[in-house]
């Protein structure tokens, strides 16, 4: 009875949710938390991804979606989605309830549908409870492996998190791309992981044998900047087979060699 509330508040009991569950079709796809990068660190920010990878029973198309976050999450804001409506909510327990409704998912598509979230402060594995909307068929992703159960013998698993501590060692996942967004222009977007949030930041530019320094500043509060650099100045030509290096508080993050188009790095 642990995910009542959330049952209860999609006006459903879990007796209901359960024989719903048992005549959706059986399918290997589970509904799965992506995170693309940003990292899950105890009371740290981030954003994450419900990815939807099937409609219900019969071939219908998903047109709701309900997910419920433990009360140790301290914030939640949803992604846009072009055709859906977002909506979030706060039940009894103090537990945020995050929804998509109004679009159109086909059955033999998949989405995902994203949230920027604070994590809870402590480190751990936390269950999502989900439940996708047909029409008047479900699906519902709440079932949850007690102490020694493994979760693939679950038939409708909750997504889970792994939330890291907060002094948890990560490796670079985010991402750094220069395109030529004009004649006089380059843009340089850097994506790191929200843990270098407000992190001073350095751009610089080798061609030949020089290195100069395009752009100083900081990452904003969600580890990322978008840039606009000059193509060309007194100090450096910023053309196809240049190397923009990538500094994040003094360490050297990624390195990308400029093509005629666009170039992209990650570690």
């Amino acid at each position: 009875m642990r995910f009542k509330t959330l049952i209860g508040s999609l006006m459903l009991s879990l007796v209901t949710v359960f024989s719903v569950a048992a005549t959706s079709s059986q399918v290997s796809a589970h509904t799965s938390v992506q995170l693309y990068g940003s990292p899950a660190k105890a009371d740290g920010y981030g954003h994450m991804f419900m990815r939807i990878p099937h409609g219900c029973e019969g071939g219908l198309a998903t047109d709701t979606i309900k997910i419920q976050l433990p009360a140790d999450f301290q914030s939640v804001k949803p992604q846009f989605k072009s055709g859906w409506k977002a909506a979030v909510s706060k039940n009894a327990a103090g537990q945020f309830e995050v929804s998509w409704s109004g679009g159109s998912l086909p059955d033999d598509q998949f989405d995902d549908f994203g949230m920027s979230v604070k994590f809870p402060k402590k480190a751990g594995d936390y269950a999502l409870p989900t439940v996708q909307y047909c029409g008047s068929s479900s699906v519902a992703w709440i079932e949850v492996a007690h102490n020694g159960q493994d979760s693939h013998s679950l038939d409708k698993p909750a997504p889970v998190v792994k939330v890291a501590s907060s002094d948890a060692t990560a490796s670079w996942t985010g991402e750094v791309s220069v395109s030529m967004s004009k004649k006089s222009s380059a843009e340089v977007v850097v994506d790191a992981p929200s843990t270098l949030r407000n992190k001073p930041v350095t751009v610089k530019v080798t061609s030949g044998s020089k290195t100069r320094t395009v752009f100083v500043g900081k990452l904003d509060s969600r580890g990322d900047i978008v840039k606009n650099v000059a193509v060309k100045s007194k100090k450096y030509h910023l053309a196809p087979g240049s190397t923009v290096t990538v500094t994040v508080a003094g360490k050297q993050i990624a390195s990308t060699v400029l093509s005629s188009h666009s170039a992209k790095a990650g570690h």
